[in-house]
């Protein structure tokens, strides 16, 4: 399965969100700047393709409480349990190379399936598959089970557990291995356990508990003694994942979740989806960089869409793989990175994780940028106000005018603050590369250059700033 398009509106902050994305994208990085939305999207597409039927809907998913949330999406490559006839064969559309949806599968259009999760404000979720003519039909867990879509989620010790909904559940369900070691696990406890003496103490506070909950009148318990637990309905007990006499769970983060996320690719079908939050969490930069090569030459995984704040995470994508999610007030957008800046984010990735990025020309204009920083993080710091790094602000190696210029540009189209710090020999190079003004057309209001003059006739040097605005 291929995820094409992803509509988003009203969930948590993101008040709307329309995400096209090209069919060739395998693996897709999302940064954005802290609290854009970023978990959001990979928790949308987790309600609407997963195979759970409960959510944990809260008031606070709501961006408006008054509107329903409705996440939507597009998906190609589908696997053929759900092209046929008795499941979503008829319901099927087209979609074009330019990504334009058709009712029909004509000749030169892919098979499609349009469909959308919609959660009123009574916490009711309702999946659906929407017909070319506009009405819906129902989509069940059983045919969203067949996308094979797997999260890893904060769960990762639960995974490491035999439960009826945890990945090792899944992975050996209809096998009798788990419950067969269920059963001999629990009988050699019972033995082990009758045949010790417990301490004194400890045979006291059990007796505590028969007499108190006797004389509440709950039952007239013979003597009560400590015990294996298999009484939960998933007929797998206490069961973990042990490695010789050390359980799994025990181990460092990053070990669990990437045993967790083997885990759950084991257990996911053909052609899966992945999603990966936090790529980096508990993991060192080499782990990062193997994990994302391992998922991007592994052929039974159709897409993977992972967050990141790392910039070794970044440096292992292509730039076409990087998608930058912005957020202004609920109003989002996803783009992908432009081939212009391909190197840059390897060369400098720091920049791209940053809210806002001053480009310098050269070493002279780095220069003066941190004599400048350093000046004003101190005054900030003896104020008590936060320095220029904690608001997000990074430095960028422009690396010549007019490279400079055209990273510039290239960041202030992706949604960056930006600011151009540049000799005066460029002056004539940013002239020539601002737009004509037409009453449609406007310079980016993100991007801001500062000239630096240089000294005629024993003059000092002369700053000479201009700023575009939307006036």
């Amino acid at each position: 399965m291929i995820i094409r398009n992803l509509r988003i509106d009203n969930f948590r902050g993101i008040k709307k969100l329309n995400w096209s994305i090209p069919a060739d994208k395998k693996l897709i990085c999302i940064i954005g700047a802290g609290d854009s939305g970023k978990t959001t999207v990979l928790d949308a597409l987790d309600w609407l393709l997963g195979d759970r039927w409960n959510l944990p809907i809260s008031f606070s998913d709501y961006s408006d409480e008054s509107k329903p949330i409705v996440i939507t999406a597009l998906l190609t490559d589908l696997p053929d349990d759900l092209m046929a006839i008795d499941s979503c064969g008829l319901h099927l559309q087209g979609v074009s190379e330019d990504g334009k949806v058709v009712p029909e599968p004509f000749d030169g259009c892919e098979h499609c399936l349009v469909v959308e999760l919609s959660i009123n404000i009574d916490f009711e979720p309702t999946w659906s598959i929407i017909r070319s003519d506009g009405t819906l039909a129902a989509f069940k867990s059983s045919a969203r089970r067949k996308l094979g879509v797997s999260k890893l989620d904060e769960r990762v010790d639960a995974h490491l557990r035999w439960s009826r909904n945890s990945a090792l559940g899944k992975v050996s369900r209809g096998t009798d291995g788990a419950e067969a070691a269920m059963k001999g696990a629990t009988q050699a406890a019972r033995e082990a356990l009758g045949s010790i003496s417990m301490p004194d103490d400890f045979a006291r506070v059990l007796e505590n508990i028969r007499a108190g909950a006797q004389a509440f009148g709950a039952a007239s318990y013979s003597n009560m003694v400590p015990g294996l637990d298999t009484s939960r309905g998933d007929g797998y007990g206490s069961l973990a994942l042990y490695s010789g006499s050390v359980p799994v769970h025990r181990y460092g983060l990053g070990t669990r979740r990437l045993t967790s996320l083997a885990i759950q690719k084991l257990g996911a079908i053909d052609s899966s989806t992945l999603l990966v939050d936090e790529v980096e969490s508990g993991l060192e930069p080499h782990r990062v960089i193997g994990l994302i090569e391992t998922l991007k030459a592994d052929a039974a995984i159709s897409q993977v869409f992972l967050t990141t704040h790392s910039s070794n995470a970044v440096e292992s994508c292509a730039a076409s793989e990087i998608a930058i999610l912005s957020n202004r007030g609920g109003d989002s957008s996803c783009v992908f990175v432009p081939e212009e800046l391909e190197g840059l984010h390897r060369s400098s990735p720091s920049p791209f994780l940053a809210r806002s990025i001053v480009v310098v020309e050269g070493q002279t204009e780095e220069g003066l940028y941190r004599a400048f920083a350093a000046y004003r993080d101190d005054r900030a710091r003896s104020q008590g106000k936060p320095t220029l790094a904690a608001l997000g602000t990074c430095l960028c190696q422009g690396g010549g005018g007019s490279r400079a210029v055209s990273n510039a540009q290239g960041f202030a189209g992706l949604g960056y603050r930006v600011a151009l710090l540049v000799d005066t020999e460029s002056l004539s190079l940013w002239i020539q590369t601002i737009p004509q003004r037409t009453p449609n057309s406007r310079a980016p209001s993100n991007l801001a250059c500062r000239f630096l003059h240089g000294p005629t006739a024993g003059q000092p040097k002369t700053r000479y700033s201009k700023r575009w605005t939307r006036s």
